[in-house]
């Protein structure tokens, strides 16, 4: 999700609609401000497709439910893995 922006330079005239969704898609998932995830999204015609990690289910679910909301999607696709982070062991 590094460089959300940068497909709007300023030199570029116009965007793909795919382009415009990732661009939105990105930045509400951004806004989620969730921890341990590491994923790229990609878009065709409309159909977001996920893939990557998230460390737990609630993030699958929260990641596809701003996803939706974004105008011109017409379907996502997740092709997430959850990957639980392991806390280190407290010594008493």
């Amino acid at each position: 999700m590094k460089g959300y922006n940068s497909i709007f330079d300023a030199t570029q005239k116009t965007h793909t609609l795919d382009e415009i969704i990732i661009h939105l898609a990105e930045k509400n998932i951004a806004s989620l401000m969730l921890i341990g995830i590491d994923i790229q999204l990609f878009c065709i015609n409309g159909l977001v497709i996920l893939e990557g990690t998230v460390s737990s289910m609630n993030q699958v679910d929260a990641i596809i439910q701003v996803i939706k909301k974004v105008p011109g999607v017409r379907g996502v696709k997740s092709k997430l893995i959850v990957r639980r982070v392991v806390q280190p062991e407290t010594s008493l």
